[in-house]
Order: structure tokens, then sequence, then C-alpha cells
């Protein structure tokens, strides 16, 4: 391959100049090959094996042993072919990039020369080179084949049978039927997706991966130079070259029919080769139309991406052939892993649909304007359904924990900084500033239109009214869950024109880089913003991981999607697919912000993106409010807009604006919620709330990405959650770990200690690190001698790791087993509502409820660390419930099934959220609640 990545002194880059050399005839020349060693014993068999008898022994080969296995055979087979060739190639440097991890089988990707894939050899072993299918994204074929018909209206190649979400896509990203799409525009005036190019883990060495990620520029035009001599290369340069391409492609079901016949889609392609293998005929389009930026990965193990855009303005058939050509290419490029379309990312906020929402005005008046207004009745709804859910109780802003002393990066379509919610009269845009750190323009354009997504999605999170500026008002009725954190804000629009979201890396170092104190980092990214209809793990979901997996003090909140509508599963929007991160979806807010048309608080929105993702894994994650909330409102021709001092709000709504309030409603709305959330979460650990419920009760903590994420999702409620409101057509059941609910609805009163207020303590174990292979136990015991009441046990694990390959069907690589016995028994409680271990997720919870929950009862917590691809694996750990804390506010208040109503008022029957089954060893089974609780409560304060 070419080394692109070389970095030389004057601030450019560019490596040796081997462009130019006939790498088929070099000894030394590698392709990528996938490596597999495998049992003949099966996956499901080896399971059977485990939930009936134990763990299998001896134990099996896992991922590790099985990499160290294949790294072996690679050097075995480089020193037996250097005998007979005059190969260079050393095997010890080989990089070994995990594609599948099973009992049973484990499979890497690695770039070797011919002559040493073919020389590998091991019992169990299955070598074979990346192919088309191998490299190309689910549904690229099709989505090329639809692109090119949509600009060329002659000769259009049928479809036929298409899945429902690539149809999504299709019709998303290429019939312009989005909302904000024009028709009727010309072919020129559409945007041509750009394309991502994964490179193969070692095509950077680990000084151009270092140089690279220092801000070290590449020099793009000799990456573009590179890669248009070798695309002209292979569409010019004999038949053999075009006969493989055209194999390859042929290699697709809707090439070849069931008698193995070229049907018309794939004559369509055959014939396409055909044309551009004319001398220079696409010389001028991969010159002058494909602009190359070279984003590195994070480490040697890591893809670095090319992203290729296509200049479609005055483009002929000839040039559309050649970008057709480009993408076939690809797939033999021996430096190329993977290749996916770069499709439009879009705001996931929900717009309003055929029916009329009936607005409910609990108190009103006429206005100047002569139109119905509600007044303002209290303060905001959301940030007591997160803190408490008793109707306004925050017990943890009673505690002074609002998020100060962390700084959040918000990547969105812009921000109204004059919004009183933001603005400083004092201070500019800097670490001095009371609000806002940083603001990056990126693709932007440093500001937000009217109404605008950004300004609300960050007054969700951080907004604090300042009316002047200067002094901070304690009557805001858009303040946000955290307003005393702080925001790095990166924009991606230009006005209304549309998302130009920079490339992954700029994302992720928002409000991390130059940043001179590291207290004032970035450590969490609320991105409300995905790609509708791409269920599946794409390059920048595992560009995410690797970032998340390598940067532990850094979590990235991602949007579910609003496609969920009708209960459709599988319409989790990527890159929120992630493994790592928190995919967040939405439930009806509460009190006055509901209209008379929502069946009430205790629901998820119809809209709300429903799991499972692509490859099976719970999302989402959590939910939180989303439909409808109240918060800032942009209004960027004026300066300090804010709360209409006649005390009047805007109507509830989608996109409803009046002065500088805004009602909407979205997984877009939700995702701050959590990340605000999460805020809470880091500042009780670093001001000492830890363990003792009390400011400098404990040493300050900095916590790692995974026990935010594990005390969030171990304290999440599903009970209480009634079903999905999908409007018209009624309400559908949930229940826990389903693909509508995930862990539940965020409650930070079932996660954290505060003394005197929460229901539960908490122990936690951050930053453990397990080996493959090994066994750790953990132990807590129940007591409930110093007045807590609270009735459940749940412990959760959590663990970041490794980015999978893209695309994988099953992206787990390291598997980590949780489950809990009591006072010594050989029962075994398993996590996520299953009757034996989990081989699919990132996190795994045990809830336990009522009578299997006594004073005095032991847990003991195991963590086995089951199959690695890894040597070892860190985690974190969180348990709750009584561990000797006093009696709280809330006491006596009772546990345990919803009052399940439909909207017209009958009775649901029982909720299926209520209980679920927790199957152990031996056939026996075990009712427990895990809702983990509904509370009802005998006060004043209403229950919600």
């Amino acid at each position: 391959g070419n080394t692109i990545g070389e970095v030389d002194e004057g601030g450019g880059g560019g490596g040796a100049d081997n462009d130019d050399d006939d790498d088929d005839d070099d000894d030394t020349a590698a392709f990528p090959y996938i490596l597999c060693s495998k049992d003949d014993t099966g996956d499901a068999d080896r399971v059977a094996q485990w939930s009936t008898a134990g763990p299998p022994s001896p134990r099996t080969k896992s991922g590790h042993d099985r990499r160290l296995l294949i790294q072996e055979a690679i050097v075995n087979a480089t020193t037996a072919t250097s005998r007979t060739t005059a190969s260079s190639f050393d095997g010890r440097a080989a990089v070994l990039k995990d594609m599948f991890n099973a009992r049973g089988v484990y499979c890497a990707v690695a770039s070797l020369p011919a002559s040493v894939a073919m020389a590998v050899e091991f019992e169990g072993c299955v070598v074979q080179p990346m192919l088309l299918a191998t490299k190309l994204g689910v549904g690229t074929v099709t989505l090329a084949v639809a692109i090119v018909n949509e600009y060329e209206n002659s000769t259009k190649v049928e479809l036929g049978d298409v899945a429902e979400d690539m149809q999504e896509l299709i019709e998303e990203q290429v019939d312009g039927s989005g909302a904000e799409a024009d028709e009727d525009a010309a072919a020129e005036d559409k945007t041509f997706p750009g394309v991502t190019v994964s490179l193969c883990p070692g095509f950077l060495s680990e000084d151009d991966v270092f140089n690279l990620n220092s801000g070290k520029a590449v020099k793009q035009k000799k990456v573009q130079r590179i890669m248009t001599e070798w695309l002209l290369s292979k569409t010019a340069d004999g038949e053999d070259t075009t006969t493989r391409i055209k194999e390859n492609l042929y290699w697709t079901s809707s090439s070849r029919d069931s008698a193995s016949a070229t049907t018309d889609r794939g004559k369509f392609w055959g014939d396409m080769m055909d044309r551009v293998s004319e001398p220079d005929i696409c010389a001028r389009t991969f010159r002058k139309r494909l602009t190359w930026y070279l984003e590195p990965g994070l480490s040697e193990t890591s893809f670095t991406n090319l992203h290729v855009t296509y200049d479609n303005v005055g483009a002929s058939k000839t040039d559309h052939d050649c970008i057709l050509a480009a993408i076939a290419g690809f797939s033999v490029h021996p430096d190329i892993c993977f290749f996916e379309f770069d499709l439009d990312k879009a705001p996931q906020i929900e717009h309003q649909h055929r029916q009329r929402q009936h607005l409910r005005l609990p108190q009103h008046y006429t206005s100047s304007d002569g139109r119905r207004r509600q007044k303002a009745l209290h303060r905001p709804n959301v940030d007591w359904m997160v803190q408490s859910y008793v109707e306004q109780a925050r017990p943890f802003f009673d505690a002074g924990i609002n998020g100060t002393g962390v700084v959040v990066a918000v990547s969105d379509t812009g921000l109204d900084e004059n919004n009183c919610y933001f603005n400083d009269a004092a201070n500019p845009i800097g670490m001095n500033h009371r609000k806002i750190v940083s603001y990056d323009a990126a693709k932007g354009d440093n500001s937000d239109y009217e109404g605008g997504h950004g300004t609300h999605v960050v007054g969700l999170l951080a907004g604090m009214k300042s009316s002047d500026g200067i002094t901070l008002d304690s009557d805001g009725q858009g303040d946000g869950v955290a307003p005393g954190a702080r925001i790095a804000f990166i924009d991606t629009t230009v006005g209304t024109s549309g998302y130009a979201y920079p490339d992954d890396i700029t994302l992720l170092n928002a409000g991390r880089t130059n940043v001179a104190d590291e207290a004032n980092m970035a450590r969490i990214h609320s991105a409300s913003w995905g790609v509708r209809g791409q269920n599946t793990y794409t390059s920048q979901a595992s560009t995410f991981d690797d970032y998340m997996f390598q940067h532990d003090d850094y979590l990235m909140v991602l949007a579910a999607g609003n496609g969920g509508r009708y209960n459709r599963e599988g319409s989790i929007f990527a890159p929120s697919t992630s493994k790592n991160a928190i995919c967040v979806g939405a439930v009806h807010s509460a009190k006055d912000d509901l209209t008379d048309d929502l069946a009430g608080h205790n629901f998820v929105a119809d809209f709300s993106g429903k799991g499972k993702t692509g490859d099976g894994r719970i999302a989402p994650d959590i939910v939180a409010p989303g439909k409808f909330v109240l918060a800032a409102g942009a209004q960027p021709d004026a300066v300090g807009e804010c709360d209409p001092e006649n005390g009047e709000l805007p109507e509830v709504g989608y996109n409803t604006v009046l002065g500088g309030l805004k009602y909407d409603a979205g997984t877009s709305m939700a995702t701050p919620v959590v990340s605000g959330t999460a805020a809470l979460v880091i500042q009780y650990f670093q001001d000492g709330f830890y363990p003792g419920g009390e400011r400098d009760s404990g040493p300050s903590i900095s916590p790692s990405n995974a026990l935010v994420k594990a005390v969030l999702l171990n304290g999440a409620q599903t009970a209480s959650i009634e079903g999905v409101d999908n409007l018209d057509l009624g309400i559908a059941a949930v229940k826990p770990y389903d693909g509508a609910v995930g862990f539940g609805r965020v409650d930070m009163l079932s996660s954290l200690y505060i003394k005197g207020k929460s229901f539960v303590q908490a122990q936690v174990w951050d930053r453990q690190t397990i080996d493959d292979g090994e066994t750790m136990t953990f132990t807590a015991t129940i007591d409930r001698s110093s007045g807590c009441d609270f009735e459940a046990f749940s412990t959760t694990l959590v663990w970041f790791e490794p980015a999978s390959a893209t695309y994988c069907n099953k992206c787990l690589l390291n598997d980590l087993d949780l489950y809990v016995t009591k006072n010594g028994d050989d029962l075994k409680y398993y996590p996520n509502g299953k009757s034996t271990k989990d081989s699919v997720n990132t996190v795994e919870r045990v809830a336990l409820l009522g009578s299997g929950v006594n004073d005095g009862d032991m847990f003991t917590i195991h963590v086995e660390a089951a199959n690695l691809s890894t040597k070892s694996q860190k985690f974190a750990l969180v348990a709750t419930g009584c561990f000797g804390g006093e009696a709280s506010e809330y006491s006596g208040m009772k546990y345990g099934a919803p009052n399940n109503k439909k909207s017209d008022g009958s009775s649901g029957g029982t909720s299926s959220a209520a209980v679920i089954a927790i199957s152990v060893v031996g056939g026996l089974a075990l009712l427990a609640g895990i809702g983990l609780l509904v509370l009802k409560h005998h006060r004043r304060k209403e229950s919600f």
C-alpha cells in the first residue's frame, strides 16, 4: 500500500512516493484477509451447556487465545515463505483488527502478502480474502443504483424488492422526500452523497497516527493524487482488472438469479464497467470532481477513514458511470477494508404530522394580539421528573448538585448566545463566560435560525436565566436540567440550508483540545442528530466507540431517532447504534406540558426510535422526557430575548416560539435531558457526595464514562411506564429491556444517595480490570437498621470495549457475564430479563424486589470474563439498595404495579412491565419486580 500519513516538519504531510509502483508483482504487497479460528462444536451447543450444567470444563479457547494463535501462525507462515521468496514482510508487525468473537469462533482482519496468507495453518483455521460482500456496507449497491437513477432520467435500473429500512434510506437520502427537501430541484442542485472508505488497520504506522492526531496536517493533494491514479489504473489497465471488478459485483444476490444467470441489474454493472474501461475516460472525473479528506484512526489498530465527495454540478452520464466504477474499484483496492455512503445527518426533532394537536391550556387569557396564551404556572417540569418524579421536588438541586464544574460538548445547528439563558454581559465566550466556554463554527455560521434546534437543545441541557446577563434569576421557565454546567459548542449548520457535520475527530475533540486546565475539558458530548433509516453499526459509530474506549473520561449521549412511529422495530438511527454511548429514547413530559390528545405522562412518545440495533443489542438504553418540553427559543435578530414579562408561555406543540422560549418534541429533546443528568452524576462524585450522601463526605472522584452510564441505567425505572402512546392507534404494551423502554426512564432518586432525600444508597466499583478467563466477586448486604425502607436491590455492570468492524452482525467483542447469588445459595439471578447469560450487550443489570430482598440478605455479585478478544477489560459496577442509610423524606412510600389505564379510562389489565421471570440454575424461577419501582405517594405531593 501507499504511506500517506508521513509528516514533514513544514506542517504538511505526505508519504513515500511509492504510488507508481506495480504492487501486483511485489511479494511484499499486502491485501486484506479475514482469518478465523473455529471449533467444531457450535456456539449454540456451548450456550446450552452453560445454562444447564454451568460453564464448559475445561474452558474452551477465548477470543484472546485464538488471536494469539493466529498471530503465531502468521509469524510461522512468514518464516516459511521467506525461504522461498524475496519477501521482506515482517509477520511480527502484522496488525489484527477484531471482527467477530463468540464461543467457538474468532475472526480478525489483517493485511498480508498472498504468499503468507496461503501459508497460514493451524487446526480450525479459515482464511479468505476480503471481497465485495465483506467490504461494502449493507445496501450500498442498492443505494448506489438508486442514486444514479435519481440523477439519470434514462435507462433506470429496477431495484426490485427493497427492504423497508432501505426504502426509507432511499426516500430520505435520494428521492428528496424529507420534510425540508425540494422535490422539484434540478439534479445538479441536489447533493450527491459522499462516501467513506475505511483503510485497513496497519495502513498508518504508530508514528503516523501520533503525528496526525497531534494536529499535523496531511497533504490532502497527495492523498487525492495517490487515490486518483490508483482508480485510473484499475478502470483502464486491461481486461483482467475489469473482469475482477465485474466478478466481485456479480456476487451480490440481486445481480444473479437462482440459475446463476446475470440479471438486468447485473447486466447494468457489466455494461457500465465496459463503458469506463476505455483509456482515460474517467481521468477528468476522478481528477476534477472527487475531493478526498484523510481522517486518521485513533491508534494503529483503528480504521483510518478517507472521506470522498463528488461535485455533481454539470455532471454527465459518463461522470456518473465513473463514480459507480470508483465504487466498484474500492472493492478490489488492497488497502480498503470497508466502504459506505456518508448519508445525510439530521437533528432528531419531531415535525408535526397530519393529525391536529388539540392544545390544552390549563389557565389562559387573551393577550394583546388577541390570541389565547398559557400562563406560567410553575418552574419547568423536566428537572423534577428526572430528579424525583415528585412534582416540584428537586433534591439534587437542593443539595447543590446542578452540574457546576462540568463542561458538556454539544454539536448542533447553532446557538443563540444572546438568549437570556446563555448571555453574559461581562465576559466574551471563553473560560470566564458563565455558560459558553467555546464556540467552534466548524461547518456552521456562528448563529442559529429562528426557533433553532441547537438553542433549544442547549437550553434543555444547561440553560440558566439571567435577565440582565449578570445576575442569575430564580424564576426561569426554561432553565435546564443542569443549569450549573457549561457548554463547548460546535456549529454544524449554515442557516437552514442543511446540515454539514464536520469530521468525526473534530466532533470528538470539541471542548477537549486547547484547554489549559484538564478540569475544564468536556466530559460529555450531547448529539441530537442521526441518519434516518440506518440501524447498522457504521464507521462513525465505530470511531465514537474507539474514542470512548481510549478516553475513559468521555461519554457520548446520542438520540435514538424519531422513526419509531407505529411501533416500528429496528428504527434506531446511527450513530446511536454505538456500543459505548448512551442511546436515548423519548417519553412524555407531565402536567401542563401535555396536550389533551396524549394518554398521559407515563407513556413512551409515539415517534421514539424502537430497538433493537441491527446486531440485536438493547436500544434505546434509557428514555427521558421529550414530548413536549419547554426551553430556550432562538431569536437571532434580538438581544436578550427572555421569558415574556406578563408570564405567558408558548402554546404547547411542535416548534412553537414566544419571546425567548420554545416548546418542541423529539428524541433530540430527550438526549440533552439525559446529558444534563449525566453532568449531575459527574458533579456528585467530583464534589465528594459518595458514599455519605453529603458534600465532602468522601474523596473527590473523577468517575469513568462507564460508571456514569452504569449509575444512570442501574437506577432507570420501567414499571411506571404504561405503554407506547401511538395516538389514534392506541396504546402498545412495553416490558423491561424491550425496544421501547430499554433499561427504563431516568430516575436519580433511585440512582444515587442524598442523605435524607434519596430512596437508596449506592456502592460503586470503578475502573476495575479483569483478565481473560478470570472471575471477580463483590458483596453488598441489605441493612435497614437506620430507617431506609427501599424494597429493591439492583446491580449493573458496564464496560466500554474496543470498536467493532463496520456493519458487524455480532458487535460484542469482550463478553463479560454478570450474575448474582444470595446468602451463599447456588441460585443464580441472570441479567437483562434472561434465563441465562447475555452474550450480546455491554450493559447487564440484575434487579430484585419485594420478598426477594430482605434485611440482612448478602448478595454476591459475580463478574466473569467469559470470552475476551483482548487480554483484559476494564469495567464499572454499581449496586443500589438499603446499605445502612437513614430514613428519607420519601420514606413510607409503597411500591407496586402501576395503575395501568388506557387513554379512555378503561382497564388495560396487568402491566407486563411490573414483573419479570428470572430463571436460575436447576430450572427454578423467581418472580422479581424489575420496574424497578413505581411510587404511590401518600403525601400532598402528586405522583407522576
